[in-house]
């Protein structure tokens, strides 16, 4: 193939892709979650922290957040805060407190659609930015004295996010979601008498990687108020300095009201 082919080639692809996004960026501004949301659930937490101990430690912890979301004329956006806690992280009669903070920041765009039963699945994708916080308190028993060590783990991310959305009938439609970091700055708890690794390092996803994926069913009550439910399972991984992994499963509930 030569040059002037290899050009009309790219020149036809992006014509085709162009007018894809365009059509698809008017349905997507119908569908995608404007507004203001509230949400609230439960979820199974399971945590390994080997600058504690080798140990996974579980537990059940509830979640909180709120989040805010706009579609303009080709793209949506979402920023959304997120918080879990529980003084009952346990491995035995051994327990823990710990608390978790998200906050996150996407921009998605339309990239086509697809058929799925018939029915039409409606496609965005596009870069999303997270800061992630994990924060430990063990309670160690040692002699009738109370023994606390505490450690902690954070995550600026840089990734790629993808939602899909399929109606089902009237008010009521189907919304997957998946997200992955690709690069990160990490942030972690060493000790200074045993190590002289720096406690903030560049990471790569095999060094320190932050992904999530859920599905959940919304259900329009009114032109503005809109509810849905779900499940929604987190994982963030860090092996820069002791080996640390957390990992949840969510059940959580939400209330939207598009302004």
């Amino acid at each position: 193939m030569n040059k002037n082919n290899y050009v009309f080639l790219i020149v036809t692809l992006f014509a085709i892709n162009s007018s894809a996004m365009a059509q698809d960026s008017t349905l997507a501004s119908y569908i995608f979650d404007e507004g203001l949301s509230v949400r609230g659930g439960i979820g199974h937490i399971a945590v390994r922290d080997e600058f504690i101990s080798d140990e996974r430690y579980s537990g059940v912890i509830p979640f909180f957040g709120v989040s805010w979301s706009r579609f303009h004329n080709t793209y949506g956006y979402r920023l959304q805060l997120e918080y879990q806690s529980t003084p009952d992280l346990r491995n035995y009669n051994v327990s823990a407190e710990i608390t978790q903070f998200r906050l996150g920041l996407d921009y998605l765009y339309p990239v086509g659609d697809l058929k799925f039963m018939s029915r039409e699945v409606n496609i965005c994708l596009g870069p999303t930015a997270e800061f992630f916080i994990h924060f430990r308190r063990q309670n160690i028993a040692n002699g009738g004295s109370t023994l606390d060590v505490y450690s902690f783990a954070s995550l600026f991310s840089g990734g790629i996010r993808s939602e899909a959305w399929m109606p089902i009938f009237a008010g009521l439609q189907l919304h997957g979601a998946a997200q992955m970091s690709i690069v990160s700055l990490g942030g972690r708890m060493v000790n200074p008498v045993n190590s002289s690794k720096s406690f903030v390092k560049l990471l790569t996803p095999f060094s320190g990687f932050n992904a999530s994926a859920g599905v959940n069913i919304s259900y329009g009550v009114t032109e503005s108020l809109a509810a849905d439910v779900g499940y929604r399972f987190d994982m963030t991984r860090i092996s820069a300095w002791d080996f640390f992994v957390s990992g949840d499963d969510n059940f959580i509930a939400s209330i939207s009201y598009a302004f």
